[in-house]
């Protein structure tokens, strides 16, 4: 009987075990996922939601977000921003805008880096002239975010007023109350941009 030589088997094997492996050693694993090498990311982010009517009664913040990324598509967003005014009611502002985000990717590009993306979440007005108000909102947006860690996100949805504004107001300023309604739904009256950086 021919006397068994194991070592060309050896070999064999070690060829078809090594070489499926090479590509993958070629590509670190920030190259490939940047959102799962840099989860946490930090944006300056410019707010607004809306009651109804076409730009006459917005409530605008600049604040920072910080976003935690936990799944490679979905990421958790908590904002702080302060509203910067509004035409129509002289001399406030919508004081403390306080706001938390589920947000997924809908869609993502090979190299991670671009994301189409779709985010539910509530916005708390506190502080200003409005009295406090409760926002539920969703959004469609891009973000961009590099391998380095700059990130982009733009963002426009829908939004819907929770609760009543004071009775106050009410009284003072009928316009308010009309177009700040409990229930109010105002098909595009919510936008974000933010420009940040992740790591």
């Amino acid at each position: 009987m021919p006397s068994f030589r194991p070592w060309p088997a050896f070999v064999t094997l070690g060829i078809l075990v090594l070489l499926p492996l090479a590509p993958a050693r070629a590509r670190s694993p920030a190259q490939e996922h940047p959102r799962a090498a840099n989860p946490w990311a930090v944006r300056a982010d410019t707010f607004v939601v809306s009651g109804s009517g076409v730009f006459g009664a917005t409530a605008s913040a600049l604040g920072v977000t910080v976003q935690r990324t936990l799944w490679g598509r979905f990421a958790w967003e908590e904002l702080i921003a302060r509203g910067v005014g509004n035409r129509k009611v002289d001399g406030e502002d919508v004081g403390w805008v306080l706001g938390g985000t589920g947000r997924g990717a809908l869609w993502l590009s090979n190299a991670r880096t671009h994301a189409v993306t779709l985010g539910l979440g509530s916005a708390l007005i506190i502080g200003g002239g409005y009295g406090t108000l409760n926002f539920a909102f969703a959004e469609f947006g891009y973000e961009f975010r590099s391998a380095a860690g700059f990130s982009v996100l733009l963002a426009l949805g829908p939004n819907v007023l929770l609760n009543k504004p004071k009775v106050d107001l009410c009284r003072n300023d009928s316009w308010f109350c009309e177009n700040f309604a409990r229930g109010n739904f105002v098909p595009l009256g919510h936008a974000r941009l933010g420009i940040g950086w992740a790591f």
